[in-house]
């Protein structure tokens, strides 16, 4: 593992922060912060990549209605000791396979029928909770993720173009 070092122009911390300091990228291209004394490392985004979805998806009022606002997961303990956790996503009913969007537990409670301005609205999104499984054996682990990833495609049509790594997240057990 190459330890590279970010002068705040490549990447961004999931808030949009732009990171500084060392990083490195995994085999499946993502990059993560450098950071030896944690267990879970950050997950960073490429700044054209968080600036192109965030423009894209950014909460706007239009019409009454709140699109939804793009969430990057963070693993925590307790989600490790339960060996996984819910991976929350939308679309819009009206272009499902390019409009697909990982979002938050709270939206995704959220999404209703009618006009809320604080969430997306049932009538212009679909919805979808996947149980992502982030430790155990890698054989298994893969399998059971491909197959959420499978299962889910039969009512969320595009979510296996969005989720192309079932290891993603994944975190060897110890």
């Amino acid at each position: 593992m190459d330890i590279l070092i970010s002068q705040g122009e490549t990447f961004v911390r999931t808030n949009g922060e732009p990171y500084i300091g060392p990083y490195y990228i995994d085999i499946y291209n993502v990059a993560y912060v450098y950071d030896p004394s944690t267990k879970i490392p950050e997950r960073l985004v490429h700044r054209k990549v968080y600036y192109t979805e965030f423009m894209r998806n950014r909460i706007s009022e239009k019409g009454g209605y709140t699109s939804p606002k793009p969430y990057i997961p963070h693993i925590e303990e307790v989600q490790l000791t339960n060996n996984s956790f819910y991976r929350f996503f939308c679309q819009r009913r009206n272009n499902p396979l390019l409009t697909i969007v990982e979002i938050d537990e709270l939206q995704y409670d959220n999404i209703e029928e009618g006009y809320n301005n604080n969430f997306p609205s049932l009538t212009l999104y679909n919805k979808i909770k996947i149980n992502w499984m982030v430790r155990g054996d890698v054989s298994y682990v893969e399998s059971y993720n491909r197959n959420q990833i499978k299962n889910a495609e039969l009512d969320f049509k595009g979510i296996t173009q969005k989720l192309k790594n079932p290891l993603e997240f994944y975190k060897i057990t110890i």
